[in-house]
């Protein structure tokens, strides 16, 4: 068993909240504080379990934050959410454990077989290759590394200062390897997994859900979030616009308010019925 660390706020149901890959527990920071007056909202840091030297595949990553959900709140059936390919984690965990999960919200989240799907024609090319890390390493030092990267950044420009402070031209050394590492990894998870048994498996959804999706999203067509909500019945759907591909860091409030408003639902339709 991997071991998992979190961050945990509140009290009450539990509420899991992934992070996408490439991120942290601390994107969740603004979103988990609002939430934290009506749940116990848990956090927890995955990046150990996305680039670790194990090379955990998306099954096996699914099964060791089962694992952890299971260990943190033995004997409940938690909500759980997830952004980016946190949100596959969290349709793959559902899918896989039901009965750990009661209901799931989805942040723009990562499709199965996710490069047919890229907005960003690129990125789409760079995955359907398989490179080693050495030579995306010196791709990603080249003059036409910059220009990709520059092109990548755009799911990130939320999180930078600006989107010409130069961070992509300084890139170098360790940090231009560790970059190099991220994307070879994400190739491997790609390449490595059985996409079609898992859109089999969404196919036979039986969750209650809630699909946050922005309209914008640099990553992901929107025409994949359209079939996303048909594919799972009864999907609650809530659209941003100009909130990004991280939006719980853009628009933490507007976030979390869908959040509470969906998770708090069935509750205020009973107040509503004692009344």
């Amino acid at each position: 068993m991997i071991k998992i660390v979190s961050r945990e706020k509140g009290q009450g149901k539990s509420l899991v909240c992934l992070h996408g890959y490439g991120g942290s527990a601390l994107h969740w920071e603004k979103v988990s504080e609002e939430l934290s007056r009506q749940f116990r909202v848990i956090t927890p840091n995955l990046t150990h379990l996305y680039m670790g030297k194990e090379g955990l595949n998306f099954s096996q990553q699914i099964d060791e934050v089962a694992k952890f959900i299971q260990t943190q709140c033995p004997n409940e059936k938690i909500f759980l959410s997830g952004i980016s390919y946190g949100g596959a984690l969290a349709w793959g965990i559902a899918s896989r454990y039901p009965a750990l999960v009661e209901k799931v919200i989805f942040i723009n989240p990562m499709p199965p077989a996710a490069q047919q799907y890229f907005a960003i024609a690129s990125l789409k090319y760079f995955f359907s290759i398989p490179l080693p890390v050495t030579l995306i390493y010196f791709f990603l030092g080249s003059s036409l590394g910059k220009v990709f990267l520059n092109e990548v950044a755009q799911v990130f420009r939320n999180l930078q200062a600006s989107e010409d402070d130069g961070r992509i031209e300084k890139l170098q050394g360790r940090k231009l390897q560790f970059v190099a590492q991220m994307l070879w990894k994400f190739s491997w998870i790609l390449r490595k997994e059985k996409w079609k048994s898992w859109e089999q498996q969404l196919n036979h959804w039986q969750h209650d859900c809630l699909l946050i999706y922005d309209r914008k999203d640099p990553l992901f067509k929107s025409e994949f979030y359209d079939g996303f909500a048909r594919k799972l019945a009864g999907t609650n759907v809530v659209t941003t616009m100009d909130a990004g591909h991280i939006s719980i860091v853009q628009q933490p409030k507007l976030i979390a308010g869908a959040m509470r408003e969906y998770l708090l639902r069935d509750f205020y339709k009973q107040a509503e019925g004692y009344n």
